[in-house]
């Protein structure tokens, strides 16, 4: 839970829809809670630290995946430091968390004592599989690789287990890389990749002007209708459709998409039970 490999490596969840309901719906939770919590108009000091121990617990950073990180934790960074609303201080960050806090993290995946951590710039991770987003995009054009929409139908029912549907689609990296016959199977395919490995150039499209139609319509409401209002519900799912679209370019669709819901059902539950 805590540590994501290597000799502390956290015990595999077991069955498929068992690992739906604890990845993407339960462990979500503390961190919307959190944030909920935090832009309340009367908050305790103590319910919040007791809230944020939690939510550091049960979502470490170095027990879970680089961009999950990403996904979860931007959101609370806006939520309780106003600075990273600026525009040139969250590039500055951003280049921070690239050069700086992702190599740390990934020390986690293969962790050992005996190693130590280095918290020393890693610049080998230029020429490593590390940014391999765009190099596999540039793979499934070149190899002119397009499902008709198998893999969309993958994304939108990923919910069904393979107990049910055998013939489920996988992910699209798994899926890449076995139609490249690579020795790895864990390569990222983003957002743009996943429209024309679906519906090849026109998907492209397709998916680019959802993409820009979905973020123009959620900033004009969030904008225009709930800043203002800091504990509204629109808020909060603002907050962290920002930090899951990060997650969601990176790709690969399935996983991003299956965690985008998984948050926003957690955010959904979070706000009836404190109605309640």
């Amino acid at each position: 839970m805590l540590v994501r490999g290597g000799e502390l490596k956290e015990l595999s969840v077991e069955g498929n829809m068992t690992n739906l309901l604890i990845l993407r719906f339960l462990m979500p939770i503390s961190v919307v809670c959190f944030i909920v919590y935090y832009l309340s108009e009367k908050r305790s000091l103590i319910i919040l630290f007791f809230l944020l121990i939690l939510m550091l617990i049960t979502a470490c950073p170095t027990g879970i995946s680089r961009n999950t990180t990403a996904g979860l934790y931007i959101p609370v960074l806006l939520t309780c430091f106003a600075i990273f609303k600026r525009r040139n201080f969250f590039i500055l960050s951003f280049l921070f968390a690239i050069l700086i806090l992702f190599p740390l993290l990934n020390q986690f995946r293969t962790f050992n004592s005996d190693d130590g951590l280095s918290f020393t710039p890693d610049f080998s991770m230029f020429i490593e599989g590390h940014f391999d987003s765009y190099p596999n995009f540039a793979l499934i054009i070149n190899s002119e690789i397009v499902t008709y929409g198998i893999q969309l139908l993958g994304v939108l029912f990923f919910w069904i287990p393979r107990s049910i549907w055998p013939g489920k689609p996988i992910s699209s990296g798994i899926f890449l890389s076995e139609k490249a016959n690579l020795n790895f199977e864990n390569i990222s395919v983003n957002y743009f990749a996943e429209g024309y490995l679906n519906f090849g150039f026109v998907g492209l499209f397709i998916f680019l002007v959802i993409l820009a139609f979905t973020l123009a319509r959620i900033d004009k409401i969030y904008w225009r209708y709930t800043v203002q209002y800091k504990s509204n519900f629109f808020n909060v799912i603002y907050l962290i459709c920002l930090g899951m679209l990060f997650f969601v370019l990176r790709g690969d669709l399935m996983s991003s998409f299956a965690y985008t819901l998984g948050m926003l059902f957690s955010s959904i539950f979070v706000f009836k039970f404190v109605k309640k």
